[in-house]
């Protein structure tokens, strides 16, 4: 009797053993991965008015202009000209600058003087006096003169400003002595205008970007917070700045942000930087953002729970239940698949795959899914039908992940950010308008809790700083 009590024991213990299989969890091994380190960057447009610097320079510049030239023999003259309002506006980089104006002149003129008797020279024939707009209409003349400009590391402007022309528009040519006033006054007009132009260069050159530039470097610094994602810190490294071109008489340029940005679930206070010096990176357009994002496997695992329906697998007599799939961990650059199973036999089995995405289908999946090296010993050793069943191509086809919809969701939560007021300070805040027109994956890597996925952001960004 007691023989018969430990040989059914015996077989009970034996057939229980028979029929499960649970093979060893594997170890976590986290392939070595350095993300790259793309520089994303940020474009914004800055206008500055220079309405009134011009405006100013108006006011600064003498309205009219007046000279004289007396001797003896040849041409003696005086002359007046009144200007009107200077016109400026902008062309590319330069700052072009138009005066009409008006003058008129009266002249004589000697053949011949002779210092005879011991006077003081004198001219020995009657002198002959001509006028050109004295008691007429003025004749009108054209000034012209261009500033060049150009942005200092310290961020204001230099700017060098030159005559380009003088015209007469109306000449003044006194025939029968063979003599262009016009060009006298031209001549005069020159060298009364020096110590315009230098105020011109004065008065431009304080212009100073310094100000706006640091609002938005310290704007760059703040952390932005997305809903159900983190903290998103752009990480200013660098400010540039792109090409100054004019519009009327505003200035128009772009300041570029060279950024090394992250997401963080908690917010950073970390002690802001100084604006650095002016860098000299070539400008990209709209802005780029590489992102590090972490879709951890307890979401993914939840996604999977939600929607799990037991597949069987059956050969002959012989069927397995799949209950579960778990998503483990790292091993290397695959990820640990837990399969749970019952059926003919039950238990536990360890697979791996290797995580790949469908841009254009925005699907996540498992590729090359084989069993882990620990699970394939036991099944061969114990010869289950198993390792030959259709498993492996089983799991392909359910483990994918819709993410799509989820980086549809992140797009649009981190687009609706681009598009709010920031305060900078008691005094002002920041417009930002943003859109985000390309929202990519550039990797995927395995890491201990979370696969990590390195997001590309590109679109267009304006902030008006009020």
């Amino acid at each position: 009797m007691i023989y018969r009590i430990f040989l059914l024991a015996f077989l009970a213990s034996f057939v229980s053993a028979c029929a499960t299989i649970k093979a060893p969890k594997p170890e976590e091994k986290v392939a070595v991965f350095s993300p790259p380190q793309t520089m994303g960057t940020i474009q914004i447009p800055i206008t500055v008015d220079l309405g009134f610097v011009f405006s100013k320079l108006d006011k600064e510049v003498p309205t009219s202009f007046s000279g004289e030239k007396n001797q003896c023999e040849g041409v003696s003259f005086e002359y007046l000209l009144n200007r009107n309002s200077i016109r400026f506006y902008g062309q590319q980089n330069s700052v072009l600058s138009e005066i009409q104006g008006a003058y008129k002149i009266k002249a004589n003129y000697c053949v011949h003087c002779s210092s005879a008797f011991g006077r003081d020279p004198f001219c020995i024939v009657p002198r002959i006096y001509v006028s050109c707009g004295d008691k007429e209409a003025m004749r009108r003349i054209q000034i012209d003169f261009a500033t060049q400009l150009q942005l200092e590391k310290n961020f204001k402007l230099k700017s060098i400003t030159t005559l380009k022309g003088i015209k007469s528009i109306d000449p003044c040519e006194f025939t029968f002595l063979k003599y262009d006033a016009s060009k006298l006054i031209e001549k005069e007009i020159s060298k009364a205008l020096k110590e315009s132009l230098g105020k011109i260069d004065e008065e431009i050159q304080k212009t100073d970007f310094r100000p706006k530039i640091e609002d938005l470097w310290e704007l760059a610094q703040k952390p932005i917070l997305i809903p159900s994602i983190g903290w998103l810190h752009l990480n200013p490294k660098q400010v540039s700045m792109g090409e100054l071109n004019f519009t009327n008489q505003q200035l128009r340029t772009k300041v570029q942000l060279d950024l090394r940005p992250e997401v963080r679930s908690v917010n950073l206070n970390t002690q802001p930087l100084p604006l650095p010096p002016l860098g000299k990176t070539s400008l990209d357009s709209g802005f780029r953002i590489p992102l590090n994002f972490d879709l951890s496997y307890d979401s993914l695992n939840q996604i999977l729970s939600d929607r799990w329906e037991p597949v069987v697998i059956q050969k002959g007599r012989k069927k397995l239940q799949i209950d579960r799939l778990t998503l483990l961990g790292p091993d290397e650059n695959y990820l640990s698949i837990q399969v749970d199973f019952s059926g003919s036999k039950k238990g536990t089995l360890f697979l791996k795959g290797r995580p790949t995405y469908d841009a254009e289908k925005g699907l996540l999946s498992l590729q090359e899914v084989d069993y882990d090296l620990e699970t394939k010993s036991i099944l061969l050793k114990s010869g289950s039908w198993l390792f030959e069943s259709r498993l492996q191509k089983i799991l392909e086809e359910k483990l994918v992940f819709d993410l799509g919809r989820q980086l549809e969701t992140y797009r649009l939560k981190i687009e609706k950010e681009l598009n709010r007021e920031i305060p900078i300070n008691a005094q002002q805040k920041a417009v930002l308008q943003g859109t985000l027109k390309v929202f990519d994956l550039s990797y995927i890597h395995p890491n201990v809790h979370s696969l990590q996925l390195g997001l590309n952001l590109m679109g267009t960004a304006n902030i008006v700083i009020r």
